[in-house]
């Protein structure tokens, strides 16, 4: 994969993301890289949003990784290493 991104999405509000950004995704995406350590009941940055994307994304066959803190449902990044190396990595 190249280190040079395609496309940059941020999710800075869940408002009509069902709607508007899940129908932009296609089996033609470039890989997603999502992390979130919002609460769940955040009405800014919900993890949900974050879960919903990466659902979306792994149905199309489109690569995604998706990491969450400890202040929410998602997958913790393993021990010894950060969210930040794992995008670099990404």
């Amino acid at each position: 994969m190249s280190s040079r991104p395609n496309e940059v999405v941020s999710l800075w509000q869940p408002w009509r993301m069902k709607e508007i950004i899940i129908p932009l995704i296609d089996a033609g995406a470039s890989p997603v890289f999502l992390y979130s350590n919002a609460l769940p009941k955040d009405k800014i940055h919900p993890p949900w949003a974050a879960k919903v994307v990466y659902e979306k994304t792994k149905e199309l066959g489109v690569p995604a990784s998706v990491y969450g803190g400890d202040r929410n449902q998602l997958p913790l990044v393993d021990g010894g290493t950060t969210w930040i190396d794992l995008s670099v990595e990404f």
